[in-house]
């Protein structure tokens, strides 16, 4: 037979068939069982690393989710914290004037701060209807939470007392 694997020691080279064909690599091979055993540990390096690799990415992915989790927690509390400044200004217990960056007076809301902005509701419209556009801005600058609403309020709640 004609096989380099069988072969005596002189002249023999390293070939292994794995299934596809036969791989010649080209360099003397000591024993057909180191060469299996070689064959054995380059499957075991190569499982690994691609073991450690799928774990890479999942890692990678349950971190980004982790993030995200927490930015949309901190944007859904700037968002009730916004409503809760323009339910305020509806109920006149704020001032209809531009006020702020000015923190909450709550420990628990500590680090968020509220900004209101008062113009007329529409510049081009020839006739007064009483509104006025209220922008409220909220944000953390620790967490990242951000919101802003835009609200028309009537003039009448204009001189209420201060505070949030």
């Amino acid at each position: 037979m004609n096989d380099p694997v069988d072969q005596g020691a002189k002249g023999r080279r390293a070939s292994f068939d794995l299934g596809f064909g036969i791989w010649d690599f080209g360099f003397p091979a000591a024993r057909p069982q180191a060469a299996a055993r070689g064959v054995a540990l380059l499957e075991v390096v190569l499982a690994l690393g691609l073991f450690v690799a799928a774990a890479a990415t999942i890692n990678a992915g349950v971190w980004a989710s982790l993030r995200t989790a927490r930015q949309v927690r901190a944007d859904a509390t700037a968002a009730d914290l916004a409503v809760t400044v323009v339910s305020r200004l509806e109920l006149g217990l704020l001032p209809l004037e531009d006020a702020g960056p000015e923190p909450f007076e709550d420990e628990d809301r500590a680090g968020w701060t509220w900004q209101v902005l008062v113009g007329p509701a529409d510049e081009t419209a020839e006739i007064d209807d009483g509104l006025l556009r209220v922008e409220v801005t909220v944000r953390n600058e620790q967490t990242g939470g951000r919101a802003r609403r835009v609200h028309w309020l009537p003039e009448a709640n204009a001189g209420a007392r201060e505070g949030p």
